[in-house]
């Protein structure tokens, strides 16, 4: 499943330079293991590097346990590219 998503600029420029490689997210959208982000910049400029607006991950681990506010996960991203046909890992 892809999910569309708003993140702020600052957040979005640690994930694309690897000094996040995670999110806290409210849980409403029932986040899965292999699940896509298409996340949108909010502040509507591209980031240097990136071709549009739009920036893909992949969940690869969602947790929910100690320590997490109810209803909150903290998913574990990585990065992965869109081409014509799609999106593929990076």
């Amino acid at each position: 499943m892809i999910h569309v998503l708003e993140i702020e600029k600052n957040h979005l420029k640690r994930l694309l330079e690897e000094k996040k490689k995670a999110e806290i997210l409210f849980n409403d959208r029932d986040y899965q293991r292999g699940d896509k982000l298409k996340f949108y910049n909010v502040t509507r400029r591209v980031i240097p590097g990136d071709s549009d607006f739009w920036v893909f991950f992949e969940i690869t681990h969602v947790y929910s346990g100690v320590g997490m506010a109810q209803g909150y996960v903290c998913l574990s991203l990585k990065r992965i590219e869109r081409n014509e046909d799609g999106i593929q890992d990076n």
